[in-house]
Parts: C-alpha cells; sequence; structure tokens
C-alpha cells in the first residue's frame, strides 16, 4: 500500500507541480517561475511528509511515519481544496 501512495506521490509531483509552469523557451528548468505560493507551500508538505515517512520507516519510529503520511495527505488535499475554491470564486465573479 504505501509502495503505491509513493507512486502516486511522485506522478502527481511531476504532473501538477513541477512542470506545471514550464514555458517553451524559459530558463527555468522545472518551471518553477510559474508556481504559485500556494503550490510551493503544498509541495513543501508533500516532499516533508515523504521525507518524514521514509524516516520513520528506516528508524522504526511509527509516530514520525504517520505524520509524514498525514501531511501527504493534508498537502494533497489542501491543494485539491484551494483549486476547486479557485473554480468558485472565478464562477461567482461572473
Amino acid at each position: 500500500m504505501f509502495r503505491y501512495i509513493i507512486e502516486i506521490s511522485v506522478f502527481f509531483i511531476s504532473k501538477l507541480y513541477i512542470f506545471r509552469g514550464f514555458k517553451k523557451g524559459s530558463n527555468w528548468i522545472f518551471g518553477v517561475s510559474g508556481m504559485s505560493w500556494k503550490d510551493l507551500v503544498s509541495l513543501c508538505v508533500v516532499i516533508v511528509g515523504i521525507v518524514l515517512f521514509l524516516y520513520g520507516a528506516n528508524n522504526y519510529n511509527r509516530l514520525v511515519g504517520w505524520a509524514g503520511i498525514y501531511l501527504i495527505i493534508f498537502g494533497f488535499l489542501a491543494r485539491i481544496i484551494l483549486m476547486v475554491w479557485e473554480i468558485l470564486k472565478k464562477r461567482s465573479e461572473n
């Protein structure tokens, strides 16, 4: 199960975050120039969650491992909620 969580998180990060702002001819390799602060914060939360999960799994510390899993889930959910919020906000302005 944890293998799938890691694979999904790597897919999510690579498709939605890293290459989202990549534009043809830009000097930024990972497209950071096109990312908002909300994207960067969500990305950092997910990365910290992955690191904590791996640290907790390596040292047999389940509290740190579960904190990492919750941070990964929170990072994904927060970004999804913010995306829905922005869509609803744009619709209400029209």
